[in-house]
């Protein structure tokens, strides 16, 4: 999946909503975690999941 960084966001917003259905929030956020370990962020970055259901990565 890929993002862009996005001034207003603050951070690498994903250019696709999640569309997955986790069976829990807790999964949703470990996944989502697996996913920013895999990939080239920043060690430390943290994210939120904007009003349109997308993942904002935002840098430490």
């Amino acid at each position: 999946q890929g993002t862009n960084w996005s001034n207003k966001a603050g951070g690498w917003r994903s250019s696709s909503a999640l569309k997955t259905q986790f069976d829990s929030d807790k999964e949703r956020d470990a996944n989502i975690r697996t996913w920013i370990k895999g990939s080239a962020f920043p060690q430390g970055s943290g994210y939120y999941i904007d009003n349109s259901g997308h993942v904002v990565v935002t840098p430490p």
